[in-house]
């Protein structure tokens, strides 16, 4: 067998799980839909259990965010440290052979 082959096979096997993954996902929505269409809103059990799905159906739509402790404040300032920057002239300057020629001007 080949690594082409084996490449072949593990895109298979995932295209595989997606779809069952898929087939999951459908069923369980219709599941879900098909209670919510039974029983709405009301309050219900299952076998003398509380239905979980309508419980939690039955939950306000906000999300619940638990109070953030507050962070103590820096104590100090940051200083500012100015920043010396020196360039050197010297380096920008082209590194070129002097030319040789006769001088133009006597």
């Amino acid at each position: 067998m080949t690594a082409f082959d084996r490449i072949r096979d593990m895109a298979g096997r995932s295209r595989m799980l997606l779809a069952i993954f898929a087939v999951f996902y459908v069923l369980l929505q219709g599941a879900a839909s098909a209670h919510a269409v039974q029983y709405g809103d009301l309050d219900h059990t299952h076998g003398g259990e509380v239905c979980l799905l309508g419980h939690a159906a039955q939950r306000d739509g906000d999300v619940d965010v638990p109070e953030l402790p507050v962070l103590p404040q820096p104590v100090g300032e940051i200083a500012e440290v100015p920043l010396a920057v020196s360039v050197s002239l010297a380096s920008f300057a082209p590194d070129t052979p002097r030319q040789r020629g006769p001088p133009l001007f006597q």
